[in-house]
């Protein structure tokens, strides 16, 4: 099923030998456990990951592009 499933998932989501779900290394029960629920989890090296594409790809259509981003 999670195979299935992938593309909505974190890019280093995987899972545990318990059969849990794991992002970033790390057993989301886990982190469940420790925070609560409902809890938001963020995997860095997707967001990084998504980011260097988007920059990629613009950059690829116009060459003095400069992509920032305000919080």
């Amino acid at each position: 099923m999670f195979e299935s499933l992938r593309p909505i998932f974190p890019e280093t989501a995987s899972v545990t030998p318990e059969n849990h779900l794991a992002i970033g290394g790390t057993d989301v029960a886990e982190l469940v456990e420790r925070f609560g629920s409902p809890l938001y989890v963020f995997d860095e090296a997707t967001l990084r990951g998504q980011c260097r594409r988007f920059v990629e790809e613009f950059s690829a259509r116009y060459p003095n592009v400069l992509v920032a981003y305000a919080a």
